[in-house]
């Protein structure tokens, strides 16, 4: 069924938990295992060019670790995962990354969000902007802590 899946891992709560949701999934499934992080820079207005010195230096290393973090975990537990690291905003870069790699199953993470949070974060990342331009099936590993009131 599923033989390629790419696991969308950003060192948060959520991040862990679609990371080993995806590992489940991948080890039931003899699937090979992509791990992406995705570098969002105020939100996608900036890229690492438009950094300068120390600051595009410490961005860049620690999306480094996160992204060996995640790789490092999942080798811990037998699977043969390759990691791939991106800068931009994730709802686009999601898409085009599971199709470059001929992706079958896409694994995010997502906590609920109370009103105020969903507005505040409003213009960050969407699920419709992922599932919109996704080529493949998706999985979200939900966070079990209730929403905030």
């Amino acid at each position: 069924m599923y033989k390629r899946i790419l696991l969308c891992y950003d060192g948060t709560a959520q991040g862990r938990n679609a990371l080993r949701c995806g590992a489940e999934l991948a080890i039931q499934l003899k699937a090979d295992v992509h791990v992406l992080a995705v570098r969002d820079m105020m939100m996608g207005a900036m890229v690492p060019e438009a950094y300068s010195g120390a600051t595009a230096i410490t961005a860049q290393a620690h999306a480094d670790e996160i992204l060996e973090e995640g790789v490092a975990w999942l080798r811990a537990r037998g699977l043969n995962a390759e990691g791939h690291l991106v800068f931009g905003r994730p709802g686009e870069h999601i898409p085009l990354v599971a199709k470059r790699l001929a992706i079958d199953l896409v694994v995010i993470g997502h906590r609920p969000q109370g009103m105020l949070a969903r507005w505040w974060m409003r213009g960050s990342t969407n699920a419709y902007e992922i599932l919109d331009h996704l080529n493949c099936s998706i999985h979200v590993a939900m966070d079990e802590s209730p929403p905030p009131a």
